[in-house]
């Protein structure tokens, strides 16, 4: 899901194939798939990942955590956006380990 507009942009995404609906097991390729989802989507909002101010991320076992931070840093040019790593119990699929809300401002330029 993706709203924006007068400068900002809030993003829910998670690491599954649009096209085929498979989602990886592996919580880095998972969030992997889910980074370039949100590429897309800031980009519809005329923005890039250095707009980004906010990552809150939601998984449900801490020990992902290494995983997901390393597929993120391979994303993230510069200083990395403010984080908010949370811990559930679940997602809505179960398949899934790790889902993104994002909050971007076009013109934030973390650099």
């Amino acid at each position: 899901m993706t709203t924006h507009g007068e400068g900002w942009c809030f993003i829910t995404e998670a690491g599954h194939d649009p096209a085929t609906g498979e989602v990886p097991d592996a919580p880095g390729e998972q969030t992997r798939l889910a980074i370039g989802k949100i590429v897309e989507r800031l980009a519809d909002a005329e923005m890039t990942l250095d707009d980004v101010i906010l990552v809150s991320t939601y998984t449900t076992d801490p020990s992902y955590a290494p995983e997901i931070d390393a597929a993120m840093r391979e994303s993230f040019s510069g200083p990395m956006p403010a984080a908010g790593p949370l811990l559930v119990v679940g997602l809505v699929d179960p398949r899934l380990k790790v889902e993104f809300h994002v909050t971007a401002r076009r013109g934030a330029r973390r650099r």
